[in-house]
């Protein structure tokens, strides 16, 4: 199985100095976590033979 999921933002130049940084700083993390949790919800799908 394959899943892609993609996020695009754009800002207001007036907010993006604003906005960027945090989500640069905090989005990689995230990432991690979603992943993390799909993989568990996948294993235990399959573990229960869905």
């Amino acid at each position: 199985m394959e899943v892609t999921r993609t996020l695009a933002f754009t800002f207001p130049l007036v907010v993006r100095w604003f906005y960027e940084p945090l989500l640069l700083r905090r989005l990689p993390a995230e990432v991690d976590e979603e992943l993390a949790g799909a993989q568990r919800y996948l294993e235990a799908r399959d573990a229960r033979g869905i």
